[in-house]
């Protein structure tokens, strides 16, 4: 909730002509006007920003987008930009890249961190006209649902799909033996595979621990790939 020095700071800004100074991120104006890079936008909730009062505009400042770790690459590729969920699968990838050009570039998501990054990923397909990510993350209940919603945002503010990379998750599968099977998981999120993964994932769900996306690393895909185990670290 916002107090009475909270409005005296916010008074004296604009009465010192603040709404004639350069844009900024939020956080940084937060910082110049409370000492606190967080308190603006713990008041963003308040009354003091009801319609018709002060706007982030008024202040002169923003929200910046989240962004993310990423690696394109320079040659045409056969698939699209690859988003992965963690930092060792992250580095495999890029390092299988560098060799045969699989995708468009790939990306870190870092867990839910690339929830908050959908601008972000929406311009990275923008000089291209692209509407599709992959994604692989790890199978498990918060992975899949990252993912889910993932697309849901991308779909309703871009029009850009995310859909599953189906044969890593199907590797994932296969290494633990997971069959089809006549499981009765309920998860809203299993919906975002295709019917040929979905009864697996939801098995796979049910009856074993929750499977690691670090089980396709680096001397698997060089096997599946046909390249140098040995390409630079």
């Amino acid at each position: 909730m916002p107090d009475a020095k909270d409005a005296l700071q916010i008074h004296a800004f604009l009465k010192n002509g603040g709404n004639n100074r350069p844009v900024v991120p939020v956080k940084e104006r937060s910082f110049e006007l409370f000492g606190d890079e967080k308190r603006l936008d713990a008041l963003k909730p308040s009354q003091l920003f009801a319609p018709g009062r002060l706007t982030l505009d008024i202040l002169r400042c923003r929200n910046v987008p989240a962004t993310l770790s990423c690696v394109p690459i320079s040659r045409k590729a056969s698939r699209p930009w690859l988003i992965v969920e963690n930092e060792a699968t992250f580095h495999s990838f890029c390092r299988l890249n560098g060799q045969i050009s699989l995708h468009a570039g790939i990306i870190l998501g870092s867990g839910n961190a690339v929830l908050r990054a959908t601008e972000f990923l929406a311009s990275l397909l923008a000089p291209t006209g692209g509407k599709e990510f992959l994604y692989f993350g790890d199978l498990d209940r918060e992975g899949i649902d990252i993912a889910s919603r993932l697309h849901a945002r991308l779909s309703a503010s871009s029009s850009i799909c995310v859909s599953p990379a189906e044969d890593y998750y199907a590797w994932m599968l296969q290494n633990q033996g997971v069959t089809n099977d006549q499981t009765t998981v309920q998860f809203h999120a299993l919906n975002w595979f295709p019917p040929t993964l979905r009864t697996q994932v939801a098995a796979a769900l049910a009856r074993v621990p929750r499977l690691a996306q670090e089980m396709i690393g680096w001397e698997l895909l060089c096997q599946k790939f046909h390249v140098c185990p040995d390409h630079p670290f």
